[in-house]
């Protein structure tokens, strides 16, 4: 499996300035209304959480957060019932805590 290190690899090569104004460019997005999803929808990607937490796979999720649409791929370590529900994810760099509500997409990756 090829290990991507994204945009990373090519930091080295960029001068402070194109970094400071990619930045800039990356906060001037302008926020993303939230999506509303369909029941059918709702209940397949529930199906999908449940599955990836039984048989331990790596999942891709879209999940909103603060006007923008973020993606997280890792491992669902568990996914808490209480008021609001939360799924409890990581990967090799962080663990990170995202409300049910919040997701908007599940996938399950194959490793091949």
């Amino acid at each position: 499996m090829v290990h991507d290190r994204g945009k990373i690899k090519w930091a080295s090569l960029m001068l402070p300035e194109h970094v400071t104004m990619l930045q800039q460019l990356f906060e001037e997005d302008p926020p993303v209304e939230k999506p509303i999803l369909s029941e059918d929808y709702l209940l397949e990607m529930e199906y999908t959480l449940q599955k990836a937490v039984s048989v331990k796979e790596k999942v891709e999720i879209e999940y909103y957060s603060g006007g923008n649409v973020k993606v997280f791929i890792g491992e669902i370590d568990k996914i808490k019932h209480n008021q609001p529900p939360v799924l409890l994810l990581r990967n090799e760099h962080e663990h990170k805590t995202i409300q049910l509500n919040d997701v908007l997409a599940v996938e399950i990756l194959i490793d091949q």
